[in-house]
């Protein structure tokens, strides 16, 4: 039940940063030792193709800071209109914590969702405070995936809006948490490779 279903995520929690700890500390050797093996004939190309798969790295890198600080301005927004109807308080604080946390696909919203329910627990607000602040997280989550996501990350990473979605889900279905991180810049990357290479036949039949 509840153990079978966390095991995938832990597990997944633990791939993710040893997996860009080795990335980060291995990377520049890992290239060099690939172009030492490339071919003369296609050297160049794969100069290229390593310099744009790093510009769409960095492209997405950078994408899912912006996406992480419109989910907290979003949060912010949600949770003033929602105090018309609810007390709320703690409001830039909470938001912050849903936004850095949302760097983590499906446990980023719990856990923000979790540490301001017990925030609001612990200094005694009435339990409709509680519940307004999860239709709020639930909102701010919504308006995440289907606009803000497929818009930032499709921008600085060349995809189309649609195409981030689709990649999404797949890499979602497929590996989990660990797809759902990995998925866009793989796509990204997979992209500029086919496109080299189409360029590189091109010349060649020429």
């Amino acid at each position: 039940g509840v153990q079978t279903c966390a095991l995938p995520i832990l597990v997944n929690l633990l791939l993710v940063p040893l997996i860009a700890y080795f990335m980060v500390r291995d990377g520049r050797g890992m290239k060099r030792a690939i172009i030492r093996l490339t071919p003369n004939r296609y050297f160049e190309m794969g100069l290229m193709i390593f310099h744009r798969v790093d510009q769409q790295v960095g492209g997405y890198l950078r994408g899912r800071l912006i996406e992480c600080m419109l989910v907290g301005v979003t949060q912010i927004v949600l949770m003033g209109v929602a105090s018309l109807f609810a007390p709320m308080s703690q409001i830039l604080l909470i938001s912050i914590f849903c936004g850095v946390t949302n760097l983590i696909p499906y446990v980023g919203p719990l856990l923000g969702l979790a540490f301001g329910a017990l925030l609001y627990l612990g200094t005694g607000l009435p339990l409709a405070s509680v519940g307004t602040l999860i239709i709020v997280v639930l909102a701010a989550h919504l308006i995440d995936n289907v606009f803000i996501a497929p818009a930032v990350l499709s921008h600085n990473v060349d995809l189309h809006p649609l195409a981030v979605v689709l990649v999404l889900v797949i890499g979602g279905e497929l590996f989990g948490i660990l797809g759902l991180l990995i998925a866009v810049p793989v796509a990204a990357s997979a992209k500029v490779i086919a496109q080299e290479f189409y360029n590189n036949y091109r010349i060649q039949v020429r």
